[in-house]
């Protein structure tokens, strides 16, 4: 049986994540790749909203909204009106 693959296409390449692994992803503009949020991450809550730490960079996506984009559960979270 085949398993369902979430697929991104950013800075030029293919990311593939195991869809029943993963619940969205976090695009780094800082290293330039793109890094899988595992289905059992619990998302920080912060005074702008969710978040979670980049695994390339270690910094929260809520702190370098410019640098990062966060896709959690199907949908991207922004902070206020950047």
């Amino acid at each position: 049986m085949k398993t369902l693959k979430l697929t991104v296409n950013k800075y030029g390449k293919t990311f593939c994540f195991d869809i029943n692994k993963c619940c969205g992803h976090i695009a780094c503009d800082i290293t330039k790749k793109v890094y899988p949020i595992n289905i059992e991450a619990v998302p920080l809550e912060s005074k702008k909203g969710l978040s979670f730490q980049c695994d390339g960079c270690g910094c929260f996506t809520d702190d370098t909204p410019f640098h990062h984009t966060l896709i959690y559960k199907g949908r991207e979270i922004k902070y206020g009106d950047y």
